[in-house]
């Protein structure tokens, strides 16, 4: 209803949070070690949310402790506030189709693209449901996610979202467009 929004929060604080959660569990870590996987800390980040553990520094790290971290939990306060915010902005209009006699609106469905869009904690903070004007709107969170077969060059599909703003028309373009093949023939057609 209203301008696509950007909160970027999560990849470098997260980031951070599993740093300071392995310096924590390490103790007394070999500072080489660290820069090592300073340097490699998408690797580990990615590893930590897709197999819910992920040991470096000789230490094992839960993606329980990266969301338990208060840090963690204020980042998911900060993305729900910003969410909160857009949605009061335009709650006029939200309203007016949570009213409407046919076809009425009673879920919001929110468009996520990026790392954070894939953490439960945040998609958990995102999914708690909004009144207003007595009226309940539950909220979906979706992953932005393409199966069509463009040709991004290199970069993936929920980068291409954010890129475009999230759930913006030119987005909606590419996820429903099917490219007809261009090719340049030498010679006469």
């Amino acid at each position: 209803m209203g301008d696509s929004i950007s909160v970027f929060k999560a990849g470098n604080l997260i980031d951070t949070i599993v740093m300071d959660v392995l310096r924590t569990k390490a103790r007394h870590p070999d500072k080489l070690a660290v820069e090592d996987v300073r340097a490699r800390i998408r690797q580990v980040k990615e590893t930590l949310f897709k197999d819910g553990v992920v040991q470096a520094l000789g230490v094992d790290v839960h993606l329980d402790d990266i969301e338990s971290h208060p840090e963690a939990r204020s980042m998911a306060r900060d993305i729900r506030s910003e969410f909160e915010a857009a949605v009061y902005r335009n709650s006029s209009p939200i309203v007016g189709l949570m009213d409407a006699r046919t076809h009425y609106v009673r879920r919001l469905e929110l468009v996520m693209a990026g790392g954070g869009a894939s953490m439960a904690f945040i998609r958990n903070a995102l999914e708690l449901p909004f009144v207003l004007d007595g009226k309940h709107l539950a909220v979906d969170v979706v992953e932005a996610a393409v199966e069509v077969g463009l040709e991004l060059f290199g970069a993936d599909r929920s980068r291409m979202a954010v890129a475009l703003g999230g759930a913006r028309e030119e987005y909606d373009e590419l996820i429903h467009c099917s490219v007809v093949p261009n090719s340049i023939r030498l010679g006469p057609l």
